[in-house]
Formats: C-alpha cells, sequence, structure tokens
C-alpha cells in the first residue's frame, strides 16, 4: 500500500462518514421493531420507554427509521475504521529501505544495494554538487555541524536542526536558483535548498534575520514577491522565518517547519 493509497482510504471513509452523518441527523430518531402475529407483521418504534404503533399507511416513516437503524451501526463501524487508520498512518513508513539508507554513512553506502536506485542517484547528486557561492561569501563566518560556514547564528540553528533529519532531508546552503523577473532570467540565493529524500520534494527557505532593518525589509520584499511571481506556494515549496532585534528566531517554529518538510 502506497501512501497515497492510504490517504485515499482515510478520504473515502471520511467522506461516507460524513454522509450517514447528514442522513442520521436529518431522520426521525428511535429504534424501529418488527412484530409478527397471526401471520401478520406489525412495526412500532421504540424510544427505550415508551413504544408506539406505526401504521402501514405511513411506510416512508418505516423506511426512515429502518433506514437509520442500519446507518447507526454502519456508523461505529467508519468510526472505527478512521480511527485505525489514522494510527496506522501516523506509524506508517512506506519507503523504509529509502530511510534506512539515506542515513547510513557513505562508507556503509558503497557496501549496500539500495532498493530504490533513484534515493542513490538523488543523494549522489546533492552531495557531488559543486556552485558558486553567493556574493560576499566572506561574511559566512559561523560553522554548523557540517562544518560549513553560514552568515548568522540563527542559520546555524537552522542548519543544525536540518542536519538532525539526515535520514530523510538534505540541504545545500545558498545554492543559485534562476528566476524570472520581467522576461529576464535572475539568480537568487535561497539560504536553504532542501531535498525530502522520500517524496524528491524540494523546498527553498528564506531567512530574514534582519526585519527591522528598511533597506533590508525592502530587499527581501522583492526578493520574496520574486518567488511569488514564479509560482512559489508559501509553507508549501518556499518556507520563510523572520527575525528582528527585539524578536529572536523562534526555535519552535523551525522544528515545526522542518517536521512539516519531513513529513513530505
Amino acid at each position: 500500500m502506497t501512501e497515497n493509497e492510504l490517504n485515499d482510504m482515510l478520504k473515502s471513509e471520511t467522506k461516507k462518514l460524513k454522509e450517514i452523518n447528514a442522513f442520521i441527523k436529518r431522520s426521525p430518531g428511535g429504534n424501529l421493531k418488527i412484530h409478527i402475529k397471526n401471520g401478520q407483521k406489525y412495526y412500532s418504534l421504540s424510544d427505550g420507554q415508551h413504544e408506539t404503533y406505526l401504521s402501514k399507511k405511513k411506510p416512508d416513516l418505516m423506511y426512515l427509521i429502518a433506514q437509520r437503524n442500519y446507518y447507526e451501526k454502519v456508523k461505529k463501524i467508519r468510526e472505527n475504521n478512521i480511527k485505525e487508520l489514522t494510527r496506522f498512518n501516523e506509524r506508517y513508513v512506506p519507503q523504509a529501505e529509502q530511510v534506512v539508507y539515506a542515513g547510513l554513512s557513505g562508507d556503509r553506502r558503497e557496501l549496500v544495494k539500495p532498493y530504490d536506485p533513484d534515493t542513490l542517484k538523488m543523494i549522489e547528486g546533492i552531495e557531488s554538487d559543486k556552485f558558486d557561492t553567493a556574493p560576499y561569501s566572506e561574511g559566512c563566518r559561523y560553522e554548523t555541524d557540517k562544518g560549513e560556514k553560514v552568515r548568522s547564528k540563527s542559520e546555524v540553528i537552522i542548519a543544525n536542526l536540518l542536519n538532525g533529519y539526515c535520514d530523510v532531508l538534505r540541504y545545500q546552503y545558498e545554492k543559485p536558483l534562476y528566476l524570472e523577473n520581467d522576461g529576464t532570467e535572475v539568480m537568487v540565493h535561497p539560504d536553504f535548498t532542501v531535498y525530502n529524500l522520500i517524496t524528491g520534494k524540494i523546498i527553498y527557505w528564506e531567512h530574514a534575520g534582519m526585519i527591522d532593518d528598511t533597506e533590508y525589509a525592502s530587499d527581501f520584499v522583492r526578493k520574496y514577491n520574486l518567488y511569488l511571481a514564479n509560482g512559489f506556494i508559501p509553507c508549501d515549496n518556499l518556507m520563510i522565518t523572520f527575525e528582528c532585534q527585539e524578536k529572536p528566531l523562534d526555535i519552535g517554529n523551525v522544528k515545526r517547519i522542518i517536521n512539516k518538510i519531513a513529513e513530505g
């Protein structure tokens, strides 16, 4: 079973439960009872305390009550299905081979053949990728756990937290990205280009670290609008974090963003 198939099952169960609840809500309450006396069939409606016989001249009412009673039993099964599927979805790892392989050291990877060769190609491509750094790279003086130099302590935090998910994520710092601006190709350097090794999705992460500086903020807004004009979607394939002197980087938000990226 794939993750998409599992999600489709959850959506289907949820949709059916919604339809059942709507029918139950608009239908008469009580339980329909069927009695056989002297070869004749009779119907009654019980609320647990009182029982009222129903006229055979109102068959629609009997059908409604019987259908409601039926759906009330189905409802319990659907609710349990959703509960079990949700629990399973939270624990299910559809690409177990890729997850384990991505977490192996380079030396150990040489001895193992990955189940999915696309994972190997992606990892090798990221790790062997060479590119020119952003202008003024001499300003990168803070070191991450990977030994690379970045521009701020906040970027060290983001880089190290991303590296903590190296079994499913890889990132590159300030890798060039080409965008279009009024018909002209321009090069930008996202702070982090993040790769989900399981889904293959690429996410670009910009950290605005001096948003209280007017000139810096204006430049960042122009860059942000350029992303939007090129079809990037915030909180999907474009992540943004902010800070200023009075409000430093919120590490909790960074962790939540990384969790979202890791989940695909």
